[in-house]
């Protein structure tokens, strides 16, 4: 996620998952009661992950793991992604929307927006013990995985795919290659060159486990200047040699 006065918000995700558990996935389009229009892409029975709504608000989805996540119920982590598209106009919105819910799991919403002046970002950081805020960087770069980033959360991350770091790591590397490009430029960049050997195509080990075996099954960027989704189902390196469709 890159964001700055005088610049759009340039964003690109990809999401990993278990293939066997997810045939099939939908991009949804909706008004919703706050007469906002919303695009969000989610899997069948979950009511929101990464999407983007008419008040050029954006929104990028990912599961996290803290110590103080159980099962004694709250606020499902993906309803509250789906009621930031619904509702909110703003990021200040956003975080009033997040600091609101009482959830018993954790993830983080990365939320940014497009105004005549420039862009701006933030990532709400969400755990059953509080709520955490990461921002940008001085350059404009803000870079979210799986593991918390703000200092008191990460104290009690739990998060045991070893790969998050690594990913974290990548996309810090290749930061400087990543500007001003069309989504489709962003994909083939954001592989550093290396292709599907970058650490954030995941590629399943049919050796493992099912439950074990993390696939790279979407990358998508998302323009909230003109609300929609550019979506690949796949790796950005195949997303890179085959283009994203618009949505």
């Amino acid at each position: 996620m890159h964001v700055g006065t005088g610049v759009a918000a340039e964003s690109l995700q990809t999401w990993d998952w278990h293939e066997s558990l997810v045939p099939e996935a939908l991009l949804l389009e909706l008004t919703s009661a706050s007469g906002l229009r919303v695009k969000t892409f989610t899997e069948f029975g979950t009511p929101g992950k990464i999407g983007v709504n008419s008040a050029g608000v954006g929104l990028h989805f990912n599961i996290l793991s803290h110590e103080s996540d159980s099962d004694a119920g709250g606020v499902p982590v993906h309803a509250v992604a789906r009621r930031v598209l619904d509702e909110a106009r703003s990021i200040d919105d956003a975080r009033s929307i997040a600091a609101s819910a009482p959830v018993s799991a954790s993830t983080v919403l990365t939320v940014f927006e497009t105004a005549p002046t420039g862009s701006r970002a933030a990532a709400f950081e969400l755990a059953p013990t509080g709520l955490g805020v990461v921002e940008p960087g001085a350059d404009g770069w803000l870079f979210h995985t799986n593991h918390f980033l703000d200092p008191a959360l990460s104290a009690g991350d739990t998060m045991e795919d070893a790969t998050t770091v690594a990913r974290l790591a990548h996309l810090d590397h290749v930061r400087g290659e990543l500007v001003g490009l069309a989504p489709t430029g962003r994909a083939l960049a954001a592989c550093g060159g290396r292709g599907s050997a970058a650490e954030i195509c995941m590629i399943p080990d049919l050796a493992l486990s099912p439950l074990d075996q993390w696939t790279t099954l979407l990358t998508v960027a998302v323009d909230t200047e003109e609300f929609a989704l550019e979506v690949f189902p796949g790796r950005p390196d195949e997303a890179a040699a085959a283009g994203l469709a618009r949505f």
